[in-house]
């Protein structure tokens, strides 16, 4: 079983989430992008992800409810380091520049990463778990 650290970095607006493998080990195989396909729901507080599809562009199509839908500028996903990364900015008054930046964690099948709040210019420590 991996053993993961999550850290973010506050200060900066464009603040990314750091797995550091605590055991050492590495992995060489990419995972499969169609594992972050699905409705995801946060679990410290209300929102919901719905990531519908994975484009090979590096694109995805996702929608966020907060409890309604909060318009999304982009949302992106790469696949480097053994890590699947969600990236989603929003475009909205109530959220102009804010962003999810997400990992996938597969051995608990969560979203685990950072919130950066654009009009408070802080990041907060998110996490998801499938919901469907």
């Amino acid at each position: 079983m991996q053993s993961y650290q999550l850290s973010a970095k506050n200060e900066n607006p464009n603040a990314n989430v750091v797995f550091e493998n605590l055991t050492g080990t590495k992995h060489t195989d990419q995972q499969d992008e169609n594992l972050i396909k699905g409705v995801w729901g946060r679990i410290d507080a209300a929102g919901e992800i719905n990531i519908s599809e994975i484009l090979n562009n590096g694109l995805l199509k996702a929608e966020f409810y907060n409890p309604k839908m909060i318009n999304i500028e982009k949302a992106v996903w790469t696949n480097s380091s053994d890590v699947l990364r969600i990236y989603i900015l929003f475009r909205e008054d109530k959220y102009p520049g804010s962003s999810f930046s997400l990992n996938y964690l597969p051995e608990k099948d969560l979203l685990l990463g950072t919130y950066f709040d654009a009009l408070t210019n802080e990041s907060h420590s998110v996490s998801f778990k499938r919901v469907k």
